[in-house]
């Protein structure tokens, strides 16, 4: 019934800012848990949501606007008409957005710092049976 990639996560209030029990492989196992560890009832309704982990992301264009500022205060005027990428050429951002990125993420991983917090979506009213 659920997709392994897929994780899921409960709450009995929808509207709870932070959703705090864990997730789980399967709808199913958010209501075992919440009837063994949480004493919900048959005839409860809990609310269960897919999670959807966060993933960094590099705005390129932020970067170079930085990259200028910082050319202006060390150098001067000398700076000022530095045209340090082309308004028209999106792709060109595009393409240095998706490398920085994939840097920032890798470097992340490999030192194990990678956000474990997720937004619950796709949230269903779920009757205890």
């Amino acid at each position: 019934m659920s997709d392994k990639n897929k994780q899921y996560t409960w709450e009995k209030d929808e509207n709870e800012e932070l959703w705090r029990h864990d997730t789980f492989e399967s709808i199913e196992d958010c209501i075992l848990d919440a009837k063994e560890n949480y004493e919900h009832k048959v005839g409860d309704i809990i609310y269960i949501g897919e999670t959807e982990l966060y993933i960094p992301s590099v705005d390129a264009e932020s970067i170079l606007e930085n990259i200028e500022e910082q050319a202006y205060e060390t150098i001067g005027e000398c700076a000022e008409n530095w045209d340090i990428y082309d308004y028209k050429k999106r792709e060109e951002l595009y393409e240095l957005s998706n490398e920085l990125t994939e840097v920032v993420n890798n470097w992340l991983k490999k030192y194990n710092r990678e956000p474990s917090f997720y937004s619950v979506v796709d949230v269903k009213p779920i009757e205890i049976k």
